[in-house]
């Protein structure tokens, strides 16, 4: 089975092609890959990133069109629709100037579904639907899509899941020739397609070929012209399964999206890390009993690199004898970021005396004012407390590294359920760090209070719950992770039992095989 992923990531940035020139090669040379944007052609080229299995970045080849790629988090509307297109319709294009055949087209988020709408436009100019009415072909042409699509939605969060105007997709030329009734069909929000296939008239007779609609088409009747195209939902119409990230992920996802008519089924695969990416290999000698050192002292190794790294970074030394909490996230509210500081007249004498240091790292969007915010807030804490509140700029792999090997606890306060699944604590619990969490994304299925790490409070929502939980979080660092973390025989068997529940349960390894047998596998069933 061949199977062809996207990813989030919608371009190569240029600075990027430059800094991997050494481990990329340029492909498809002799083929000509174009999209078309705002009405021009845009020629793409195509880099394959060496030491993985098919990799491709794709990138606009002129100068004059990286426009589309130089910022990926910035940008309107325009930039981003444009980036879709690359990803999407390019994505498809670059597959068959290598003539790749691939069963089974992957999306991994909505980002990509404008590779769906390319996949139907082909089917619809092949003349083996070319019979019919123009909506017969269209139907056909989807429902065949259907069957070789999956996709992973991600974040619960509203701002996670893109709405474009359908006018400004056709005026970007994203619509790859489908009407501005058929866009609807695929992206329409929930209960707005049905009074749409009934407000359609659609001629008895029509060219079934998928040229750009006419200015008539796409001017649909109010109050149609104002309709948007979310991209989960055409993922969810495009597909012949999806999946959330995590258990608790894809209860929700269902819920979320339960009202979105002709939507495939939503199951879950939760969502695993690379071993030999991020375990570090002396606490996996440790485990498995090789060498001197026994999993506390592996660790208390890292534990220095990453104090180390501070001081090179701070001017701030921090103590190796203090438990050494690690918080690394994307600096949004739903994350809740300083949740720890609410009862603050608890945790600032842990701070001052030394039995407690906090480690942030994280950056904002560039255009989220209140996630650059928050990012203020823990700079005043780290100037307040400033031996035992640390934040760390410029978050990248290697930080993240460092972090969740060498801190003692790994903190996640997210508000449930708006955390997809939260990798970074895998990472930590595969290095022995201790997870101490909310119980959302994956940490429901590896939580064993006081025996993996420690649960934050009750699985609480809505109205109440920031309270609940920040009083629930001083109570079990109090009273549990401390007390746990001055006994040195109980801290080491629970760092033992991390290891031992997520090394291989929360693996890359067990997601893919998972992946195969939930999803790729799975019997297609288009009539939803």
């Amino acid at each position: 089975m061949c199977r062809f992923s996207w990813s989030c990531e919608k371009s190569m940035m240029r600075a990027r092609a430059r800094k991997r020139h050494a481990r990329q090669k340029r492909v498809g040379r002799r083929h000509q890959m174009c999209v078309c944007v705002r009405g021009k052609e845009v020629p793409l080229v195509a880099y394959q990133v060496k030491d993985y299995e098919k990799l491709y970045l794709l990138e606009p080849k002129n100068e004059e069109d990286r426009w589309i790629s130089r910022r990926l988090y910035q940008g309107g509307e325009e930039d981003r629709i444009a980036q879709e297109i690359v990803l999407g319709v390019g994505g498809v294009r670059l597959l068959r100037a290598l003539h790749t055949h691939v069963d089974i087209y992957h999306f991994n988020e909505g980002h990509a579904v404008l590779a769906g709408l390319e996949l139907i436009r082909e089917k619809m100019t092949d003349t083996t639907y070319t019979q019919g009415t123009r909506d017969s072909v269209f139907q056909a042409a989807w429902e065949a899509t259907r069957r070789q699509i999956v996709f992973t939605t991600h974040t619960p969060v509203p701002a996670g899941n893109e709405y474009h105007s359908v006018d400004l997709i056709h005026s970007m030329d994203g619509g790859c020739g489908l009407t501005h009734a058929e866009l609807l069909m695929i992206g329409g929000k929930a209960g707005q397609t049905d009074a749409l296939i009934s407000a359609k008239k659609a001629p008895k007779a029509e060219t079934a070929s998928p040229k750009k609609p006419s200015p008539e088409e796409i001017a649909s009747p109010s109050p149609l012209e104002t309709r948007q195209f979310g991209m989960t939902e055409a993922g969810l119409r495009l597909a012949y399964i999806a999946n959330g990230v995590a258990e608790l992920h894809g209860e929700t996802a269902r819920k979320m999206w339960k009202d979105v008519d002709k939507a495939c089924p939503i199951v879950h695969v939760t969502n695993g890390v690379h071993t030999h990416t991020w375990m570090d290999e002396r606490i996996r000698d440790a485990y498995e009993g090789k060498g001197s050192q026994n999993i506390y002292d592996a660790h208390m190794c890292a534990k220095h690199e990453l104090l180390d790294e501070i001081e090179t970074r701070t001017d701030k030394r921090l103590s190796p004898d203090a438990l050494t909490i690690g918080f690394a996230r994307r600096a949004v509210t739903y994350k809740r970021s300083t949740l720890i500081f609410t009862y603050e007249s608890e945790i600032a004498p842990l701070l001052q005396t030394g039995k407690l240091q906090l480690v942030f790292s994280g950056k904002a969007h560039p255009q989220d004012v209140s996630g650059k915010a928050i990012v203020q807030q823990l700079k005043s804490f780290e100037k307040k407390y400033p031996q035992g509140v640390v934040y760390l700029e410029n978050y990248d792999m290697t930080l993240g590294a460092l972090l969740t090997r060498g801190c003692d606890v790994w903190l996640n306060t997210p508000e449930r359920p708006k955390e997809a699944s939260g990798t970074s604590g895998m990472k930590a619990a595969m290095n022995a760090v201790l997870n101490l969490s909310i119980l959302d994304g994956w940490w429901p299925e590896g939580c064993e209070h006081g025996v993996t790490g420690w649960r934050i409070g009750n699985p609480e929502e809505g109205e109440g719950a920031d309270e609940k939980d920040a009083r629930a979080l001083t109570d079990v660092l109090t009273k549990e992770v401390l007390p746990t973390f001055n006994d040195r025989q109980k801290w080491s068997e629970m760092m033992h039992n991390s290891i031992r529940v997520c090394k291989d349960k929360f693996s890359s390894e067990r997601m893919v095989m998972e992946y195969y047998s939930k999803v790729y596998a799975h019997q297609p069933d288009t009539k939803h």
